[in-house]
């Protein structure tokens, strides 16, 4: 244990060194201020004209002021329109508006990209509760099981976690070279982001339901006295790492595309 957590320290430091090494080349973005700010705006202003209708002509949106004016959406999109209020023109606004009375129709409609977001993030949480489940037990199931490996090697239960790491890298690898090629000279179309991350939950389902066929198999082994081969842990460990090379990627590439550049 002390050289285990030794390594990973040293490591760390090592990563740490590389990253502070490298600040000369990082590009400083300049402070925006809070980008929660403009969404909870957004939210105020659309309650506090819950009761005005919405409009369908353009000039009846503000379209912000400076250089917004002239980089803002004209018109807001028909989806979740009860926000579209927030960027809708009163006579309670007045020429000297109140920010929290009356936003952009660029903030608006940044507000409803990252709602339209929250179930994909929201799925990763539900997804990543049984993943991580299954790797804590992984460990208690490894001590409990037979690790030896021929006559002199005996597997450290700890280090069960590091097959589903290589099944990643590895099915990253290949579904770049032959999975992602294949599928499109076939169906003549991309795998998108989001089918990418449906695969990715499919295949983690099937891997926690081989789980509970390998737990169930060793615990009838336990009740007849007998030992199981730490090897039956490798198939469930294998098949998530494959989910985990499809879906970890996809919602990088959701979130990056889908997230509003203002925020």
């Amino acid at each position: 244990w002390k050289l285990g957590f030794g390594l990973c320290a040293a490591a760390n430091l090592i990563v740490f060194i590389v990253f502070i090494s490298g600040k000369i080349f990082y590009k400083p973005e300049k402070i925006m201020g809070s980008p929660y700010t403009s969404m909870v705006r957004v939210v105020v202003a659309a309650t506090m004209k819950r009761k005005s209708v919405v409009s369908s002509r353009e000039e009846d949106y503000h379209q912000g002021l400076g250089k917004e004016a002239n980089t803002s959406v004209l018109m807001p999109s028909e989806s979740l329109s009860f926000f579209n209020l927030a960027a809708l023109k009163t006579k309670e606004d007045g020429s000297n508006h109140s920010k929290w009375r009356l936003c952009s129709v660029q903030e608006v409609e940044d507000f409803k990209a990252v709602l339209r977001l929250l179930p994909l993030w929201a799925s990763v949480i539900i997804l990543s509760t049984p993943v991580a489940m299954q790797m804590t037990l992984t460990v208690l199931q490894a001590l409990a099981m037979d690790r030896g490996i021929g006559s002199n090697f005996k597997v450290p239960a700890g280090s069960l976690q590091v097959i589903s790491t290589v099944s990643t890298i590895a099915f990253l690898i290949m579904n770049s070279l032959l999975v992602y090629p294949m599928y499109k000279k076939l169906i003549r179309k991309r795998l998108t982001p989001l089918q990418q991350v449906g695969i990715g939950h499919v295949i983690t389902i099937i891997s926690m339901a081989i789980s509970a066929v390998v737990e169930a198999k060793r615990l009838k082994k336990v009740e007849n006295g007998q030992s199981m081969s730490v090897l039956w842990l490798f198939p469930p460990l294998v098949v998530v790492g494959i989910g985990e090379a499809f879906h970890l990627p996809a919602n990088v590439a959701v979130f990056y595309g889908e997230f509003p550049d203002s925020l």
